[in-house]
């Protein structure tokens, strides 16, 4: 798992734009193929419809994608909880094998569409148990925290870490893309749940949507508290007044 300095926060909670590849039915089209089996989504949309099979392992698209930034919390790279040894935790960064403009990520909508089984054919080092220095440390489930932008009340969904594995039920630690989908189930709901009390980064008709979403990494925000790191590619809503 790679330690990294976290992301870095702009003073105007806002990110610039940066260059990412993200049209979502070209992505899509890179996995959805004779591989890929039936939805496992809430919801269904029309994501599949035009999907095809790709051959090439890097695929360059031209829209931006924003980092969405949430600041309630300041991302830290240490567990310092009663009961826990101090220890480095970086960030678990989540990335497609077949990469997209050599840009990092996932999108949302793969891991809740599609079930875990699918999630682990497309995502890079699925299987690996990426928590497993906080079991043995002693934890066994922690929060993710969504404080996006716009909403006030931060939406919290806990995650166990530890499962229980085959007939013998003995434990192992959540895998990548376990938790990877997890994360998007998390926002699924969060998106269903919110009130957005400011029009920028506000989901719904004319704003951003689930789909837009793509996860890039997950960091350690303090104590057992994690946020995601995400990027949008979708529309950034505007003001009554034409301002964001």
């Amino acid at each position: 798992m790679p330690l990294t300095t976290p992301p870095h926060v702009f003073s105007d909670g806002v990110a610039p734009e940066i260059a990412r590849a993200v049209l979502k039915d070209e992505v899509f089209a890179l996995f959805y193929g004779s591989e890929m089996h039936g939805d496992a989504s809430p919801d269904n949309n029309d994501d599949d419809d035009n999907v095809s099979s790709a051959s090439d392992s890097t695929v360059h698209l031209p829209a931006p994608r924003l980092d969405v930034q949430q600041s309630l919390y300041r991302r830290t790279s240490s567990i310092a909880s009663p009961g826990f040894e101090s220890g480095t935790f970086g960030r678990i960064a989540f990335s497609l094998k077949k990469q997209v403009d050599q840009k990092h990520g996932v999108p949302m909508s793969l891991l809740v569409k599609k079930s875990e089984h699918d999630v682990m054919k497309v995502l890079h080092a699925a299987s690996d148990e990426v928590m497993a220095g906080l079991v043995e440390a002693g934890m066994r489930k922690v929060t993710l925290r969504i404080a996006w932008p716009a909403y006030v009340d931060c939406f919290e969904r806990d995650i166990d870490i530890v499962c229980a594995s085959g007939s013998s039920q003995s434990a192992r630690t959540i895998s990548r893309a376990a938790l990877a989908r997890h994360i998007a189930d998390a926002f699924f709901r969060f998106i269903r749940s919110g009130d957005p009390r400011e029009a920028m980064f506000r989901f719904g008709p004319g704003a951003l949507s689930f789909a837009d979403l793509w996860l890039v990494s997950l960091w350690h925000a303090g104590g057992n508290v994690f946020e995601a790191e995400i990027e949008s590619s979708g529309r950034i809503a505007q003001g009554d007044d034409g301002t964001r």
